[in-house]
Formats: C-alpha cells, structure tokens, sequence
C-alpha cells in the first residue's frame, strides 16, 4: 500500500469521540494526508446537518476541539472548509478572526469569491477549489492562484480529462465516494426527478453500477497512470460513523472487493456512493448483477 502514503483526505464527524477518533487516526495516519472540516462558528458555514447537530452543547464543542487535537497530534494536514455559497463580508471576517486566535489552516478549500479575502489572510495555507457539481471545462474562471482541485464524478473515468488539468498546472483531487450524478452539471431540485427519470429507463443495479465507484476500479485507476504524484484522494465521510469510516478508507487502501461487506451489511452499499435515494433499494439489490454490469464496461 505504499502507493497510498499520504494520499487521502477524510471529512471530520463532528460527533465521534475524539479519543476513539485518535486510535482511529493512529492506525490510518501513514495513509492520510489531510482531515477536512466546516468551523464551529454557525450552522450557514456547514452543509452537513449532523455535522451542525455536534456542536450545539458545550460539551460537545469541547469534543470538537479534541477532535482538532488529534488531527494535529498525528501530524495531519487541517483542512478548513469555507467553501458554502452566499457567506457575506462580515461572515468572512468572523471565520478568519476565529482561525487567528484559534488554529491556523494548512489547507483551505474555498470558492473564488471567497479566495482573495483568505489569501491575504493566510498567504502561507494551500489553497484547493472544489468544482463541487460544475463542469470544469466550462467554468474556468477565477481559479488563479488555487494550488488544488476538487473533482470527481466523470473524472473518475476520464484520464484525458484528469490529465488535462494536470497539464494546466493543477494537482487534483479525486473525490471518490461522491452523492451526484455522474452527468450533473448544478446541483439543484432536478436531483430526484433524474433518478426517477433513469429509473425507467434503466434497471436499479445498472443506476448503482454507473454512479458507484469502487475500490477495484481505484485499483485500475492507478495502475494505469504515470501521475500518481499529482493525485490525492478524497472521501465523504462526513455522515459516517467510525466504522463506515474504517471500511471505506481500508477498502480503498486495500483493493478490496466489496462483496464480503455487502453479505454482512446489504445497508453498506452507500459507503461506496453517497446517492441517497439508492437506500430504499439496497435490499432488492442484486450484487452479482452490479458487478457484472462494471466488468462488462471495463471499470476494472
């Protein structure tokens, strides 16, 4: 697994206990490279509910800051996130004087309007967009001076796309276990009405098959590339528990077939994609069908 030293990038629950989050980081530290998170300063810098449940109590702000410790104590990269639309100046402002006097980012991904306030703040902190649900090809402005870039969906698949941005200078990092669309371009309320619409077009098993990303294809993937340096990984993790946690990032280290889980939990199904409107069909899952679908289109 040496070709993952350093390579992934995991989002912070804020409701795990962080000295179980600490064993958890202990085990992992040689495979991560960085832990992301929303600050504690109000609910409009998160976009993850349960995230913002975590830090209503004093208590549980004080486990927050205990998970921040630990992120530091095994010499992990912080990550802040700062990239939720619609933050006004004086939003920007609280965010950075909270960053001055209480931790200082490595990293921070952002979106352009809010990139030059930051900068000037932290000039020394790496610097990652997010293409979130956009088409990069099709959104290129602004992204002067981003050290970084968040993609994924059909950039999983896409070397002429991943390579295409390396050449403009950009390392990338490939958001492996993502909840859109392959072929969304904004996320929007058409989300439920394109998998209804696929839905009958397609049966269930190919829908999952085509949006689902597994650890046998992150396998293939990096066999077959020559630009390993310039690639980290990111998962959603944000709404997992510790356990999913685990199985994901070691699935991933792995290689593993997913199959062995799946016998013992058909619910882990979206550990591997966060599309959430799959659940209610988890159970009606045929797996050996899903896997045939993804070796008939050479996915790995």
């Amino acid at each position: 697994m040496d070709e993952f030293k350093k390579k992934f990038t995991l989002g912070l629950n804020s409701n795990i206990p962080y000295k179980e989050y600490d064993e958890f980081l202990k085990k992992y530290r040689d495979y991560i490279h960085s832990v992301y998170f929303s600050l504690p300063i109000g609910d409009e810098f998160s976009t993850r509910q349960i995230y913002s449940d975590g830090l209503r109590t004093k208590e549980q702000i004080m486990n927050w800051w205990g998970l921040v410790d630990t992120i530091k104590s095994n010499d992990l990269k912080m990550e802040v996130c700062m990239n939720v639309p619609g933050l006004n100046a004086e939003k920007i402002d609280n965010a950075i004087e909270f960053m001055q006097q209480k931790l200082t980012p490595d990293e921070i991904v952002c979106i352009t309007s809010y990139y030059a306030k930051l900068k000037e703040a932290f000039p020394n902190s790496r610097y990652i967009y997010s293409f979130n649900n956009i088409v990069p090809d099709k959104n290129r402005d602004g992204l002067e001076g981003f050290d970084e870039i968040v993609v994924g969906k059909s950039y999983l698949l896409s070397d002429d796309n991943r390579k295409k941005l390396i050449n403009e200078g950009f390392s990338i990092r490939l958001l492996l276990n993502n909840g859109c669309f392959f072929e969304c371009v904004q996320c929007n309320d058409m989300c439920r009405y394109k998998f209804d619409n696929d839905l009958s077009i397609y049966d269930i098993e190919m829908m999952y098959a085509k949006q689902s990303f597994w650890p046998e294809e992150l396998r293939k993937l990096i066999k077959k590339i020559d630009y390993l340096d310039k690639l980290k990984f990111k998962l959603s993790t944000r709404t997992k528990n510790l356990k999913a946690q685990e199985i994901c990032l070691s699935s991933y280290l792995q290689g593993e077939s997913v199959e062995k889980y799946i016998k013992k939990d058909f619910m882990l199904y979206y550990i591997w994609c966060g599309l959430g409107y799959f659940a209610d069909y988890y159970k009606k899952f045929d797996f050996h069908r899903i896997r045939n679908v993804k070796v008939e289109n050479n996915r790995f």
